[in-house]
């Protein structure tokens, strides 16, 4: 079983023994059953009760931890997971200097930089001496050409000319 650090117990919350986790990973919160700590030099297991996310923590009840003054002893302890709970991020493809070729208006150049809003991925280009971007979803690409370095796609009715007019 290979395991890796997630974050730390920050500080105690409420009175039933309940922990803030402080961590910067993703991580299948559902999943997970058991949380581990370096005690006296190797790694004990404690077996989660109740884990619950809201938008600025995460608060975790741990089994036979009901006291304040219980939990106070895991505060500032490094908490380990099993790492086939952590969720790795899909490694992103590079397309900058990609050219786009667009099927109405031919080659839009090649791709300058690339921006993910978190819903899709924005290509920013220079076509006609505009600035232009626009959104690299599957939907929109015709082909893919990797070793051309070279994106077919099919854009929008009315997107790029909205960037063409004064």
């Amino acid at each position: 079983m290979q395991v890796k650090v997630l974050g730390y117990f920050s500080k105690t919350k409420g009175v039933k023994g309940e922990l803030i986790l402080k961590t910067d990973e993703l991580f299948e919160i559902d999943e997970v059953k058991a949380f581990f700590t370096e005690n006296s030099g190797s790694m004990a297991p404690h077996f989660i009760e109740k884990i619950e996310e809201n938008n600025t923590s995460i608060t975790v009840k741990l089994d036979g931890v009901n006291s304040v003054e219980a939990a106070k002893s895991f505060v500032g302890k490094r908490v380990f997971i099993e790492e086939k709970y952590i969720v790795k991020e899909e490694e992103g493809h590079d397309w900058v200097g990609y050219e786009l070729i667009d099927e109405k208006h031919g080659s839009l150049g090649k791709i300058l930089s690339v921006d993910d809003n978190g819903a899709q991925l924005l290509v920013q280009l220079n076509y006609k001496e505009k600035d232009i971007v626009l959104p690299l979803v599957e939907e929109l690409i015709g082909a893919l050409n990797t070793e051309e370095k070279v994106i077919h796609y099919n854009s929008p009715d009315g997107l790029i000319e909205m960037y063409l007019e004064e």
